[in-house]
């Protein structure tokens, strides 16, 4: 019962964020739950398979790398980002152990979850996008201004929203999958993909919009149509990928250079040898392109747009190497276990999904779904 309490107050606390709070507005859910979640685990019997044992080691060496990396640039790292990231410890590790605790339970329990996240997110999308009022968190909450409807897209439970749409696609993939190894409802299998369909539209979210169509090819098995329609298909999403990665920037405004993406991966990966490989301690990375040369068009910018080049920039090298080393394990794994492929394609999207937001350090839910791929009741397939 009491696992099943923290559960949900961890879902809470992690999908709606500061509007999830206690006794006053700056006292989050989360702060509270994650902690004592810990205390639970510390004192109760877990056992964590391989791959959560593996995923809860990395996220404690690298907060702790991190922060002793930063120590050396103290008066650079607000005090705000480092609770932030002790807290982020907390609620990966306390996840990671609640997930372990009755594997099946969790996944049940979490796609219920959803299914209320979802109908609440996407009602107040369409409350946004009707009355172009948005919540106090959100950036668009004081814009009095319409230009191209872009400061108005619906933000839902967050601040911008590339955020709210990668939460939205990748709650929707799950929930999918999930319907998808129990009794088939077509109908609410529909009504899902159609509310993703639309929010990734309104929000102008076109790489999660992609990730999404990617998504519904493997779902569907497209290619035991015709094997063409599968080249043609795979063709049109890997020249499309590239051509927004490296051509057409989704956050290029008027008069930016339409090589935005590529000025910020190349510089990021310049922060190596300016860092002699270490990093530059936590969230450094939201200030790293101010102080970049004025001809590389992006002085103007914060934060990398990418979640593994925001590690590579806070945490240096040897982080980004164990991050990328832990993912192709968790790849081998699903190889070995044979997973579907409409999950496995959610593993390979992950990363690629997370392109679509400015910062995804402090973006919970993200974290949230990495749990679940390590989740072997997930990955093991089971008759459709």
């Amino acid at each position: 019962m009491l696992t099943r309490l923290l559960r949900w107050l961890l879902f809470i606390g992690v999908f709606f964020g500061p509007y999830a709070h206690v006794f006053y507005q700056k006292l989050h859910l989360i702060r509270i739950v994650a902690p004592l979640t810990i205390l639970f685990l510390l004192v109760s019997k877990t056992r964590l398979n391989k791959l959560q044992a593996y995923s809860a080691t990395f996220f404690i060496f690298y907060y702790l790398y991190t922060s002793s990396i930063s120590l050396f640039r103290i008066e650079q790292v607000e005090l705000s980002s480092f609770l932030n990231f002790s807290i982020l410890l907390c609620v990966i590790i306390s996840v990671i152990g609640i997930s372990s605790k009755e594997n099946g339970k969790f996944l049940r329990d979490l796609n219920a979850f959803l299914s209320i996240y979802l109908i609440a997110s996407f009602s107040l999308a369409v409350y946004e996008h009707i009355t172009l009022k948005h919540l106090p968190l959100s950036a668009s909450y004081l814009v009095t201004t319409i230009w191209d409807g872009y400061y108005h897209a619906p933000s839902g439970f967050f601040t911008n929203q590339n955020d709210f749409a990668l939460v939205f696609v990748m709650a929707t993939m799950f929930k999918l999958s999930y319907l998808k190894k129990g009794k088939k409802n077509h109908l609410i299998n529909w009504l899902l993909i159609i509310m993703c369909l639309w929010i990734t539209h309104v929000t102008g979210s076109r790489l999660n919009l992609m990730g999404f169509i990617i998504f519904l090819a493997f779902y569907f098995r497209f290619w035991e149509l015709k094997k063409l329609l599968l080249i043609g298909i795979s063709s049109i999403i890997i020249i499309s990928f590239f051509s927004y990665i490296f051509v057409n920037s989704s956050f290029s405004l008027k008069g930016h250079s339409t090589n935005t993406r590529i000025n910020l991966y190349y510089q990021a990966l310049l922060s190596i040898p300016e860092s002699y490989g270490v990093g530059y301690g936590i969230d450094l990375s939201k200030n790293f392109y101010q102080d970049r040369p004025s001809n590389a068009g992006i002085s103007n910018f914060i934060n990398p747009h990418s979640y593994i080049f925001e590690l590579l920039i806070n945490s240096g090298i040897l982080t980004f190497i164990v991050y990328l080393s832990l993912y192709a394990l968790i790849l081998r794994k699903a190889i070995v276990f044979k997973t579907r492929l409409d999950i496995f394609i959610q593993l390979i999207l992950y990363n690629l999904l997370l392109f679509s937001s400015s910062s995804s350090l402090f973006l919970w839910p993200h974290y949230f779904f990495f749990v679940v791929y390590i989740n072997y009741e997930f990955l093991k397939p089971k008759d459709d």
